[in-house]
């Protein structure tokens, strides 16, 4: 038999954890997750997976837009100085490390 926690990894050391056991070459390492837990599978259409594929992407695109409209409006505006558009894209880049929950945007290298 083959031993399988499935403790969750934001468990700490004061839970309890189950351990269930498979006859060995039952389990493929495929169905191992780190630290040896089975990792739960089903298949899923191909045709499912391509439609969540482009919702996904159709949501990636428009927040894209959403962000690059903003950018050009403040860099656009006559009403603003030279500073102020600078500003206003600071403005704007600030709002979506807000959102994203990111202080650090990623190197330009990978881009």
């Amino acid at each position: 038999m083959h031993p399988i926690s499935n403790r969750s990894e934001g468990e700490g050391t004061g839970g309890t954890e189950e351990t269930v056991s498979f006859p060995l070459g039952a389990i493929s390492s495929h169905s191992l997750g780190k630290a040896g837990r089975l990792l739960a599978s089903s298949a899923i259409p191909a045709d499912v997976v391509d439609a969540i594929a482009s919702e996904m992407a159709v949501g990636v695109e428009r927040a894209v837009e959403c962000w690059m409209s903003e950018i050009e409006q403040a860099l656009t505006d006559m009403h603003l100085t030279s500073l102020g558009r600078l500003n206003a894209v600071s403005e704007i880049l600030n709002e979506y490390k807000r959102l994203t929950g990111k202080a650090q945007l990623k190197d330009r290298s990978i881009c």
